[in-house]
């Protein structure tokens, strides 16, 4: 892979070498003229003018086209990692190594206690300057987050310039947060990397798009309990996603702007309909202490419960790019 790797670098260093000479080529009038028949003045300026457009052309075509074969090699692998039925929403399970979250990990806690902002329900570190309506007042990350920023960047392919802030939120086992929207001032993409405890994420339509609510009766061991169900405009609904350790989380476009997404603030978090169940069943051997053991087993009707016992903290990163940014004076 790495002398594969070397050739295609090779190959593209020496095609944007070509590119440039081709350019300065069809930006030279000595150059058009020097290779055309000398038949005429007039027949020559007009030979060597589209000599110059056809070479200038070429150019431009050679050097957006891997650009735009990269963009889409970038989208098909993405596009492995679409989950539920809205096309904006990607999981990417154990996008980091263990090595990394414990290097992020100790940076982040390394950080001194002033760093901290003690919420309600949470305590988070602010990276990258401060957000206000009118823009960014940038401060410059640290190497050992843009190491990341980068890699999601570059991996994903959604954003069109780095990604220059970083919220870090901490959770402990009985804390979450409400549902909300990121707001206006970000470019519409986020990127969410989790570390420590695995946790249910919601996604819930914006409100402007509920239609009504219908009552519906269900009987259960004999009663009757009435359910209340929720109507929304353009088949939205709601919908959860299971984030486990080292995954990353992107959102986008529609699901960003239409969607509101929040933790429910206790320690078992339900996990059964979440549009990426498989992934819990596939980490649970891994995870047993946290999905649950054969003396913790319950049961409703006949169907097994699905939870998430949170016994330690969670950790996120939010990354995300602000477009408008503040010059320093």
């Amino acid at each position: 892979m790495d002398s594969v790797r070397k050739t295609s670098n090779s190959f593209v260093s020496f095609l944007h070498i070509f590119i440039k000479f081709l350019l300065s080529c069809s930006l030279s009038p000595v150059f058009g003229s020097a290779i055309v028949l000398r038949n005429s003045h007039h027949r020559n300026c007009r030979h060597s003018l589209s000599l110059r457009r056809y070479l200038k052309n070429f150019a431009l075509q050679l050097l957006h086209k891997p650009v735009m074969d990269n963009i889409e090699a970038k989208q098909q692998r993405l596009d492995n990692f679409k989950i539920g039925s809205l096309p904006n929403v990607f999981y990417i399970p154990d996008f980091i190594t263990d090595a990394d979250q414990t290097l992020l990990f100790n940076n982040i806690y390394a950080a001194p206690s002033s760093k901290w902002k003690l919420l309600k329900n949470r305590r988070l570190q602010n990276w990258g300057g401060v957000v206000h309506e009118k823009g960014l007042l940038p401060q410059a990350l640290p190497p050992w987050l843009t190491n990341f920023t980068h890699k999601i960047s570059e991996e994903s392919g959604l954003f069109p310039s780095p990604i220059n802030h970083v919220l870090i939120n901490e959770y402990q086992p009985n804390q979450g947060i409400m549902p909300h929207q990121d707001g206006p001032s970000y470019f519409p993409v986020v990127a969410i990397l989790s570390l420590g405890s695995p946790v249910v994420m919601d996604f819930t339509p914006h409100a402007r798009l509920k239609l009504d609510s219908q009552v519906i009766d269900k009987e259960s061991d004999g009663e009757t309990i009435e359910i209340v169900k929720d109507k929304w405009l353009d088949d939205h609904r709601p919908f959860s996603i299971i984030l486990m350790p080292r995954s990353l989380l992107i959102f986008k476009d529609n699901a960003y702007s239409d969607y509101l997404h929040g933790i429910k603030d206790c320690e078992v978090h339900d996990y059964d309909g979440a549009v990426n169940e498989a992934e819990a069943l596939k980490h649970s051997e891994s995870y047993r202490h946290l999905f649950g053991s054969e003396d913790k087993e319950e049961t409703i009707g006949k169907e097994e419960c699905k939870n998430i016992s949170r016994t330690v903290n969670r950790v996120s990163l939010t990354c995300r790019l602000v477009p408008k940014v503040h010059k320093n004076c």
